[in-house]
């Protein structure tokens, strides 16, 4: 009975914060008398946020991530997706990557998505997504996918993928003979 309880307590806070999340880019209007409707979710909000409290980009961020999920994508979830990226967050790099190339919601374009590839694996972060970044860049460079096929500098690419850990690299090295 208990085990009921807990789960029921569980998919009710995850649907509440499904729907908030769903819910946080409110309808506000902003003129020179100030803000109609105002919300602490709207865009403006993470904006400030991202700006004012530089230390906690990554959750920020994840708040642009779970507002796609949800289902709550609009251009200013993109926007947001890149607010994030300019301020470093090197997943949200990959992941504007996998929206350009794998969502149907904004046009296919190889080219943007190796340049955000790109862009993450010369980030290096801590946790080593630049890494994962780097393989999967060396992967576009090997394919042609978005820019010009370039085997030398693929190897350049996988060389920091491998010493960051990402296991597919080192196979792919011996394929290409780097």
């Amino acid at each position: 009975m208990m085990s009921v309880f807990k789960n029921g307590i569980f998919i009710f806070t995850l649907t509440l914060y499904a729907c908030l999340a769903h819910a946080q880019f409110a309808d506000e209007d902003v003129s020179e008398s100030g803000v109609t409707n105002p919300s602490d979710f709207s865009w403006r909000y993470y904006e400030e946020a991202l700006n004012r409290f530089p230390e906690r980009v990554g959750i920020t961020c994840y708040n642009a991530y779970i507002l796609d999920k949800t289902g709550s994508y609009t251009e200013e979830t993109l926007m947001f997706l890149k607010a994030c990226a300019d301020h470093g967050n090197v997943a949200v790099m990959i992941y504007i990557a996998s929206l350009y190339e794998n969502d149907n919601r904004i046009p296919l374009d190889y080219k943007e998505s190796a340049k955000w590839l790109k862009r993450a694996a010369e980030t290096h972060d801590e946790a080593g997504y630049s890494n994962l970044a780097a393989y999967h860049y060396a992967v576009a460079l090997l394919k042609g996918l978005g820019v010009t096929r370039n085997a030398a500098e693929a190897c350049r690419y996988l060389e920091q993928a491998k010493h960051g850990e990402i296991e597919e690299a080192e196979p792919l090295m011996v394929k290409e003979k780097c």
